[in-house]
This record gives structure tokens, C-alpha cells and sequence, in this order.
């Protein structure tokens, strides 16, 4: 998770929640956000199966977080995270499963022999969230994107976070007390139903080996789509879901419409 705070945007919610709701009031976008927009409509592609191809939304056209020797960071970060799951086999084996996962759905591939020595490719070491109140999957691997490199930069701190595009949650509430029945769904593993430009996968880098067999070697591997722990992943989710409610809205009219308004 990507997050950041400070007083004046504090200050400014506050106001925004206790003054009285404006229809068709829309928020101003800061510059930042203006350019991360612009740079979403301009690069976002479709691959021949229909699924969107995005770009990650970096601050600068040369980010500094290319130059910060991330790779022997997230090495010594793996080699913790080996001991830590060496002790718990279960958990181990789950973990495992995940990555595995990765791989069985395209998610993730090894990084060919003639690119391994990239010097401006940015490593993301990883660790595991357990969720004890999921029946199924109960590890998630979460990738530390605001891990700060030997120049003090990180892949987050690169990136634009981009708009907020959701509603808040109490224009939503009120909303949903106007219809008699209430639907909820979950979009399964929504963040990396999106793809990745190749020009930015370098960036998601990371480092990985069977860690149930003993004998397995460790390679490097590259996150092929929307990565959970990179802060713009949640509007690069979002935006990419509102193109297509809008781009495919005249075969799905109820969908697209719930879509924008609901989501």
C-alpha cells in the first residue's frame, strides 16, 4: 500500500466533508494530476485480445530511481525473506503457490539471459500479507515499491499517484439507499487484469527461485502487468475500468453506466 499525508490535505477533507454536497460540482485537478491524465489518454493501448496495455506514470522522462543499485538491496531482501519461510514450510509452500501463479497466468516471466545485466532496471523486493479472514487464498505477495534505493529514491517516489477517480463513499452510500436490492462483486485480481508497456516492465524487476526445492537457482524475474505496491496502481486500475465501461458502453449500457456511477 501507497500512501501520503500531510496537514493541508487533512485541513482541505475536512472541509470538503462538512460543507454542504454541490451537484455537479467536479474537483479541480492539481498540474500533477492534469499530466497523468494527459499521459494515460495519449499512451494507453490495446493488445490483440482487447486488453489495455498501460504506461507507468513517472514524474520525469529520465527517472533517478534507474540509478540507485536497487538490484543488491532487493537480493539481501530475498535472502531474508528465504530464511524467514524456510522456518514455516506451509507458509512456504503458499507462497510458492502465488508466485507459481504469476507464471501459470502470464503474470510474470523470467528476464531473458541478454537483458539480466540492464543496469537502469529498478528490483522491487516482495514479502507476504496474511489474510486469515479469506476460505481461499490467504497469502498475498506485496512488493515494496517504496523501497528506498542508495540514492534515497524509490519506484514510488517516481511515480504520479494520479486523481482520485471514485466518489467518496458517502455519495456512494447515499446512492445505494435508493435502490431497493443491493449487488456486490469483486473483480478477481483486478489490478493485474492490466498490462504493462515492455518499455516499463524493467521497472518491476524482482528476484525469485523455487523456494521449496533446495536446489533451485535464483533468477530474475519482471512483473508483467499492474503491480499492488507501486502508488499508481490504484488509478491505473480505475482509469483503465472506466476507459473500457466507456470504450465498449454502447454494447453494455446498464454495465458502463454502473461502472462510472457505482464503482
Amino acid at each position: 500500500m501507497h500512501t501520503e499525508i500531510s496537514e493541508r490535505d487533512l485541513l482541505q477533507k475536512f472541509w470538503e466533508i462538512e460543507a454542504e454536497p454541490k451537484e455537479n460540482k467536479k474537483r479541480l485537478l492539481t498540474e500533477e494530476e492534469i499530466k497523468c491524465e494527459e499521459m494515460f489518454k495519449n499512451t494507453t493501448k490495446r493488445d490483440e485480445n482487447g486488453r489495455y496495455i498501460v504506461k507507468l506514470p513517472f514524474k520525469s522522462s529520465n527517472p533517478p530511481c534507474k540509478y540507485g543499485n536497487s538490484k543488491e538491496i532487493a537480493l539481501k531482501r530475498f535472502d531474508m525473506l528465504d530464511k524467514r519461510l524456510s522456518k514455516n514450510k506451509k507458509l512456504q509452500k503458499e507462497y510458492s503457490n502465488v508466485i507459481q501463479d504469476y507464471l501459470d497466468l502470464g503474470h510474470l516471466e523470467v528476464v531473458p539471459n541478454n537483458e539480466e545485466d540492464e543496469p537502469e532496471a529498478v528490483y522491487l523486493p516482495h514479502h507476504c500479507v496474511i489474510r486469515e479472514e479469506k476460505d481461499t487464498t490467504k497469502v498475498r505477495v506485496v512488493y515494496d515499491a517504496s523501497c528506498r534505493d542508495k540514492n534515497g529514491e524509490s519506484l514510488n517516489s517516481n511515480l504520479m499517484i494520479g486523481p482520485t477517480l471514485q466518489d467518496d463513499l458517502r455519495t456512494l452510500i447515499m446512492r445505494w439507499r435508493g435502490n431497493p436490492i443491493c449487488l456486490v462483486a469483486d473483480i478477481e485480481k483486478m489490478y493485474r487484469q492490466v498490462k504493462v508497456s515492455k518499455e516499463d516492465v524493467n521497472f518491476q524487476r524482482i528476484w525469485w527461485r523455487d523456494i521449496t526445492n533446495p536446489e533451485s537457482v535464483i533468477k530474475s524475474y519482471r512483473l508483467l502487468t499492474v503491480t499492488f505496491g507501486t502508488a499508481s496502481a490504484p488509478y491505473l486500475a480505475v482509469r483503465t475500468l472506466q476507459q473500457l465501461a466507456r470504450d465498449e458502453g454502447s454494447n453494455f449500457p446498464a454495465a458502463s453506466e454502473i461502472i462510472l456511477q457505482d464503482f
